[in-house]
C-alpha cells in the first residue's frame, strides 16, 4: 500500500481573516483578478468580498435553503450558486445583483458544480440521481439528463474539457464532454467501503483520484480501471486534488491535515487518451 505522505505545515496565524456570515461557510471562490472573492453560507446568503480591504461588497439573498456550492466565470463577469432545494442562481459578479431569476434546476439537493474549462458548460450533480449540464449562454439545459443510477455526490471537468467524471454512492463514471457516453465505470465502493465526496481527473486523463469516506484516497488507471496507489488519511477525506506538474495527489480531511501524496513513477509515463485532448 501506497502510503507516505508529506504533510503541509500548517501557518498558525491566518494573512487576514473575513468574518461575516452567520452560519457555516460551505462554498468559497476566488475571481481571476485576484480582488475578489464570494462565500455562500448555511446563512442562505452570499458574500461578495473586496480581498484587498477585506470588506463585504454585497451581501446576496435569494435562496431558502443552504448554499451548497458557488462558482465564478473565467471573465468574472457573473457567478451561479446552489442550494438544498435545487435551485439555480445566477448573479451579475460585478455587482452581486441578480440575473434573471431563481430556477428550479434539479428536484433534490445540488451537491456539486463543476464549470467546463472553455467557460461555456456548467454540470451540476444531484441527490435526485442525475448531473445536468446548462448552457452559460443562455442557462438552458444541454441535451438529456444524465441517468446516473444513484445519489450523485461530485461532478468534475478533466482540465482539457474532455472528461466528465462523476461520483455517484455506487461508483465512478467517467463520461465524454462532448459525446455524452459514458467511456468507463469503475465499481469504487467494491473497494472504497463508503461515500466518495470527491474526484479529481489529471491534466493528461489518464489517472483519477478519490477521497471516500472511509478515510482513504485512491489513484485509479483510466485505462484498465484498476486501484494503483491507496492514501491512507486518519478520518475521512473531503477534497482530493492533482498538483499542478501531475506528480502529486493533495488531499485534506477530517484528520485536520493536507497530506501531499507522491504518485507511483510507474504510473507517470503513461500516455494520455488520445480520444480526449
Amino acid at each position: 500500500m501506497a502510503n507516505t505522505a508529506q504533510s503541509i505545515i500548517p501557518t498558525t496565524t491566518p494573512v487576514r481573516a473575513f468574518e461575516a456570515h452567520e452560519g457555516t461557510i460551505c462554498a468559497v471562490a476566488l475571481f481571476r483578478d485576484r480582488q475578489r472573492m464570494v462565500t455562500g453560507s448555511k446563512d442562505m446568503t452570499l458574500r461578495l468580498w473586496n480581498l484587498k480591504s477585506g470588506t463585504v461588497s454585497k451581501i446576496m439573498k435569494g435562496h431558502r435553503s443552504w448554499v451548497q456550492c458557488v462558482v465564478v466565470s473565467r471573465d468574472g463577469q457573473w457567478m451561479v450558486s446552489c442550494d438544498l432545494h435545487g435551485v439555480l442562481i445566477i448573479w451579475n459578479g460585478e455587482t452581486g445583483e441578480h440575473l434573471g431569476r431563481p430556477f428550479q434546476a434539479h428536484n433534490k439537493w445540488i451537491r456539486w458544480m463543476s464549470l467546463s474549462p472553455d467557460g461555456m458548460m456548467l454540470a451540476t450533480g444531484s441527490s435526485d440521481m442525475t448531473t445536468k449540464i446548462w448552457n452559460t449562454e443562455n442557462w438552458k439545459p444541454q441535451g438529456n439528463p444524465i441517468d446516473c443510477g444513484s445519489e450523485v455526490f461530485c461532478v468534475r471537468y478533466s482540465p482539457s474539457g474532455g472528461l466528465l467524471a462523476i461520483a455517484t454512492i455506487k461508483d465512478i463514471q467517467i463520461w465524454d464532454a462532448r459525446t455524452r457516453k459514458c467511456i468507463a465505470n469503475f465499481k469504487a465502493h467494491a473497494r472504497h467501503s463508503n461515500i466518495i465526496y470527491d474526484i479529481a481527473v489529471n491534466t493528461r486523463g489518464t489517472l483519477i483520484a478519490s477521497a471516500s469516506h472511509d478515510n482513504h484516497v485512491r489513484l485509479w488507471r483510466l485505462s484498465d480501471r484498476q486501484t494503483i496507489a491507496i492514501f491512507e488519511h486518519v478520518g475521512y477525506v473531503f477534497r482530493v486534488t492533482f498538483s499542478v506538474d501531475g506528480k502529486h495527489i493533495i488531499s485534506g480531511g477530517d484528520d485536520k491535515r493536507v497530506s501531499k501524496w507522491a504518485i507511483p513513477e510507474n504510473a507517470l509515463p503513461n500516455s494520455r487518451v488520445s480520444r480526449h485532448p
